[in-house]
């Protein structure tokens, strides 16, 4: 640190090697998506330089880069006065100061520091209309209210007004996405929020996303329901909804305060730089809110949205996919505003809100056998239903509880007449449950510290739940109701139809969107299991093809619960009993299943598309390996791919400047027979498309040369994974992945206690030979995507 505050030599060389390096960074960037903010923000900062100040610059910026102007731009900014040091951790503050004063001592530089006059905003006085299309994008309805404000002291009477703020515009976000999940909304997805923005602006916005032939029915929709708030305003029963969730949110906050991560705390400082406020600890925001809850009230909330909204004229920001017709022209857009505000309104009618109906189960399960791991301090249990139960208390996150759901077998056993179910089980939640809309859970639910984190894995359907010891109870009601009772609801599926419409027309937008959606298909063969499912596939999937799969996973399946956290093991046992355990249904034993029919498509070649940036191309090439039953190869696999990452990034970045994060890996497969790859990525532009794959061809004979991988690489690469190892008993998340796969195979702790010795007896030799075994032309996969552009050339 000491050295690069005041030491570089920043030569002419070095400015010249980085230049394309910087230029690929941008490009990687540059696209649909980054043009449709910057023209948004182009528009709600109309008068302001932030359109122009991106810290990466243009390419005309970069490409003017000098040695003389990087030492300029070092001398003025880098300097004392203009430094924050932000050290967290397991230290002595005092020594810590001493070391830091006596380090820093000789750094002297007495530049007084730089303005920066971001210019004066033109406030709107009318209605102001703006609208973007580009290839493929979402069409989006946002309404901008911008007025400048100033930096206001950090004070109590202050923080009050901030969280009367955020109330006020939760209870409008609430509204909004009430309509959406109940069907009766003309966009997928809406929010509202309010903020200070670049230390200088009050910034109001509420953004839909919609269809393109949706966007008049959106924005009037947004319209009515900002004069309905503003003419009617909230009700009692929101204020307390919205205040109990915020005051919740402060509670998980302040839970764990004793127990934040260091690099938690130093983001925490950090944010507050430019805030120039008191950093609280979590638990005394929870005493300045709860202190100042009373003195709450609807008509203050409805005085905050009317002077949000009445404040200025908005800027509706417009985004469209381009189409063959002809895009909505200003003028009927504000035309669709005007009408929307002489529309008649009513109030909403309040709804009674019923108490959560799911509570008991049956009579609770009782234990049939039960044991104690020492070594590891975990707990196992299994019910008479044949429920498994690992649990293990920890201190590591004060009141906080980690359960993992297992239950069924996933994906794996979907026939490819299935595909796309995955898809439509990840969303079922919003289906509600058969005595309650998803709408009322959010009502009964919303003081309540509890995740509904259902996913379909490729072993077991279920998910992993964050709650807090206090509402444990409920967190285990809610999973079980949703395995049981879950609603089905066909209001929902035009909305889940949707997004899946809207996802597939942005598969083709970037190349990250290429290389998510299309390259595991191509290189497995198209296998659903694996890979993203065919658009219409999935449209075509409804909850009566889901129902029986989820009931037969759940009456014949596996069900195994992990608890880790802040927890009282007896009280876990019981709580488990009551819901799960009670269940009269009686499971299969877990066991762990190798698949044998999933296979890479090994000595192949694949040339895929993208609709985006023209300057995007890739290159990835795999190796298939092999899965991870022999812990050792599975390691040293891991460490070879470490060691190609050192070289790619040597070569291609530093020496070549071709790429910007060229990156290698080597992974192999816990549930797949054989299947494991070491991969080696590049993001770069089509004319170095040759250079990267020649590159890659020189690394990989590199590799296959004794010497050729040094003692030094080695060592560099193997660090980082014994640092992990050291720490990873610090993190809840560990134990629960840990007692998680011990349902299924005891080897698991053994395994990872082996880890350091496998480590130690990893040498450049070992790893050359595993190159020469894996690293052939019979076993490779190359992967090019390029710009649909280069096809038109």
């Amino acid at each position: 640190m000491r050295e690069t505050a005041s030491n570089l030599t920043i030569t002419d060389d070095a400015v010249s090697a980085e230049i394309p390096v910087v230029k690929s960074e941008y490009e990687s960037r540059n696209n649909i998506y980054m043009d449709a903010y910057k023209a948004s923000l182009q528009e709600w900062t109309d008068g302001l330089e932030y359109i122009n100040r991106f810290p990466i610059g243009s390419l005309e910026t970069i490409a003017r880069f000098s040695a003389p102007a990087v030492r300029d731009f070092y001398a003025t900014h880098y300097f004392p006065a203009n430094t924050q040091l932000i050290i967290a951790g397991d230290i002595d503050a005092d020594d810590m100061q001493a070391k830091i004063e006596k380090v820093f001592a000789d750094w002297q530089n007495a530049q007084a520091p730089t303005k920066f006059d971001a210019g004066m905003l033109n406030v709107n006085d009318s209605l102001e209309v703006a609208s973007f299309s580009g290839p493929n994008l979402p069409t989006q309805v946002n309404l901008f209210y911008v007025t400048p404000e100033q930096l206001a002291p950090d004070t109590i009477l202050n923080r009050r007004k901030d969280f009367v703020e955020q109330i006020a515009n939760g209870i409008l976000s609430y509204r909004l996405n009430s309509l959406v999940l109940a069907g009766n909304a003309p966009f997928e997805g809406v929010g509202s929020s309010h903020s200070f923005t670049f230390n200088q602006l009050d910034l109001t916005q509420v953004i839909a996303q919609t269809q393109p032939e949706k966007w008049a029915e959106s924005l009037t929709t947004l319209v009515v329901e900002i004069r309905k708030i503003m003419e009617f305003g909230i009700s009692e029963q929101e204020l307390i909804r919205e205040v109990k969730a915020t005051r919740n949110a402060l509670v998980t906050a302040a839970q764990s305060e004793a127990t934040i991560p260091s690099g938690s705390l130093a983001n925490a400082v950090l944010s507050n730089i430019p805030l120039d406020g008191v950093l609280n600890e979590s638990s005394q925001s929870l005493d300045i809110f709860q202190e100042l809850m009373a003195t709450f009230s609807a008509e203050e909330i409805n005085t905050v949205l009317r002077r949000q909204f009445m404040r200025v004229e908005p800027t509706i920001f417009m985004q469209f996919s381009q189409q063959a017709q002809a895009l909505p022209s200003t003028e009927q857009i504000i035309a669709v505003y005007q009408q929307a505000m002489t529309l008649p309104i009513q109030a909403n009618v309040e709804k009674e809100v019923a108490k959560f109906a799911y509570t008991e189960f049956g009579q609770p399960g009782t234990v049939k056998a039960e044991s104690y791991n020492e070594a590891y301090d975990y707990y196992s249990y299994t019910f008479t239903n044949g429920v498994r139960l690992n649990v293990k208390s920890t201190d590591l996150a004060q009141e906080k509880v980690l359960i993992d759901v297992s239950y069924g077998d996933g994906i794996k056993t979907l026939t490819p007449e299935q595909a796309g179910m995955q898809d439509l089980y990840n969303f079922y939640i919003v289906g509600g449950l058969g005595k309650h809309s998803v709408n009322e859970l959010r009502e009964l639910l919303s003081d309540k510290n509890v995740s509904l984190n259902f996913n379909a894995d490729f072993n077991s359907y279920g998910g992993t739940f964050s709650t807090s010891n206090d509402t444990l109870k409920t967190q285990l009601q809610l999973i079980t109701a949703y395995m049981t009772d879950p609603g089905y609801s066909d209001s929902v599926l035009p909305l889940f139809r949707k997004n899946v419409e809207q996802g597939a027309k942005q598969r083709k937008n970037t190349i990250a969107a290429v290389k998510s959606y299309e390259v595991v298909n191509a290189i497995y063969g198209n296998d659903y299991r694996i890979g993203s499912a065919p658009t219409e596939a999935i449209l075509q999937r409804d909850f009566t093809e889901l129902k029986p799969i989820l009931d037969q996973a759940l009456q014949q399946g596996q069900l195994m619960v992990t608890v880790v956290g802040d927890v009282d093991v007896t009280e876990i046992v019981a709580e488990v009993a009551a819901t799960l355990g009670s269940l009269p249904i009686q499971v299969a034993e877990p066991q762990h299943h190798w698949l044998t029919d999933i296979a890479l498509q090994t000595g192949s070649e694949f040339t895929l598309y993208h609709a985006g940036n023209p300057e995007n191309a890739s290159v990835t090439r795999y190796f298939k390996t092999t899965d991870n039953q022999d812990l050792t190869k599975a390691l040293q696999l891991k460490i070879l791919g470490a060691v190609v990452q050192l070289k790619v990034q040597d070569v291609i970045r530093e020496q070549l400047g071709a790429a910007y994060s060229p990156s290698a890996r080597a992974f192999g497969s816990n549930s797949i027979k054989g299947d494991g790859m070491l991969l080696l990525d590049t993001l770069t532009t089509p004319d170095q498309i040759t250079l990267v794959q020649s590159t890659y061809d020189a690394l990989i004979a590199g590799l296959k040369t004794p010497g050729n991988i040094t003692d030094d690489e080695v060592k560099r690469a193997i660090e980082p994974m014994l640092a992990n190892w050291k720490t990873a008993k610090e993190q809840n998340s560990f134990w629960l992945s840990r007692l998680k796969v011990m349902h299924t195979r005891s080897d698991s702790f053994a395994r990872f206690e082996a880890q350091p010795g496998i480590y130690a007896q990893i040498t450049p030799e070992v790893l050359t030979r595993l190159a020469r075994e894996y690293l052939t032309e019979k076993n490779k996969i190359e992967v090019v995507v390029l710009p649909e552009v280069a096809t038109k050339l």
